[in-house]
């Protein structure tokens, strides 16, 4: 009998060290599972956030940028992220607006609608002068003078 005992609680040994290792090898397999779970929500949120964004209203309006024209309607263009140059004249409600990069000058009206910034304040027509760099956003007419909606001093 000794042998059959022997034989029995090895086997009860056997079939409990195997079941230690299955547990092990659950808990590994659940915390990747986890872990790969938590990795693709993050991934998905992030992009969600990345169409959350006002493009217009979050980065272009602080951070001005290069000139970048796109066709309109009716033929028109419009300024999508605005001019950037230095004013070269201004008369009355009229700016002329030179860059240096294409050597071209714009005519810049200044509307009643138009907001002026600097440094992230409020500014006033007064405050363009003749040098200064200077972004505008606004609409040109067919003759190609832009009625500017955002004028910011650079």
């Amino acid at each position: 009998m000794d042998d059959a005992e022997n034989e029995k609680e090895q086997k009860a040994e056997n079939y409990h060290h195997h079941n230690q290792i299955a547990k092990v090898l659950l808990i590994i397999l659940a915390i990747f599972i986890f872990a790969g779970g938590c990795f693709f929500l993050g991934r998905i949120s992030s992009r969600a956030k990345i169409g959350r964004i006002d493009f217009a209203r979050d980065v272009a309006i602080e951070r001005p940028t290069m000139p970048r024209m796109m066709d309109g309607q009716m033929g028109r263009k419009r300024f999508g992220e605005g001019i950037t140059g230095t004013v070269s004249s201004i008369s009355g409600d009229n700016l002329t607006i030179h860059i240096a990069s294409s050597n071209k000058d714009y005519q810049v009206v200044i509307a009643d609608i138009t907001s002026i910034r600097k440094a992230g304040e409020i500014a006033a027509k007064n405050d363009l002068q003749s040098g200064q760099s200077v972004t505008v956003q606004g609409k040109s007419n067919s003759s190609g003078q832009i009625t500017a909606s955002l004028i910011i001093i650079n």
